[in-house]
């Protein structure tokens, strides 16, 4: 009965062991804008492609490239990081990529395509001659316009 925990224990460790040693894969983003092809060395991996017009994944640390016509980059990429290759003048320039803006919805701000509570409510009002009080609600005894409000009949009362 030992022996089998004991083996228990010794195969949970190793597979801790086991799963501790595997590195993670790190990565940097780059995305080159111009008509060179270049071989990039990032970290401590040497000879990475990124193409003409491209995006691809190097290594992240310094980064230094060079194009088959001569041109040079360098910069500083860190995991997880966006760089592109930009051109300016001739001169093949290695920078941050600019970064997104966030949804519209995740600012707090409504989409666009969609009228508000209160716009919606508005519009209803002015169809049918009916104002809006403070609480949001729409109210009779408060006409917003008289040319507005529908034309109302009185009815006889019938005759005994």
């Amino acid at each position: 009965m030992r022996t089998i925990g004991t083996l228990v224990v010794g195969l949970v460790l190793g597979h801790f062991v086991l799963l501790a040693d595997t590195p993670a894969a790190a990565s940097c983003r780059i995305k080159n804008e111009t008509g060179y092809t270049f071989a990039v060395a990032s970290g401590n991996v040497p000879n990475q492609k990124v193409g003409a017009r491209a995006t691809t994944t190097i290594a992240p640390g310094k980064v230094q490239g060079r194009s088959d016509e001569g041109k040079t980059i360098s910069g500083v990429c860190k995991d997880g990081g966006d760089l592109v290759i930009k051109e300016k003048n001739g001169v093949p320039l290695l920078g941050a990529a600019p970064k997104k803006k966030a949804p519209p919805s995740a600012r707090g701000v409504g989409r666009p395509s969609e009228p508000r509570r209160d716009q919606v409510l508005a519009a209803g009002s002015l169809a049918s001659g009916l104002a809006i009080d403070s609480s949001g609600f729409r109210s009779a005894s408060t006409p917003m316009n008289a040319s507005t409000r529908p034309p109302t009949t009185i009815a006889a009362a019938p005759a005994k």
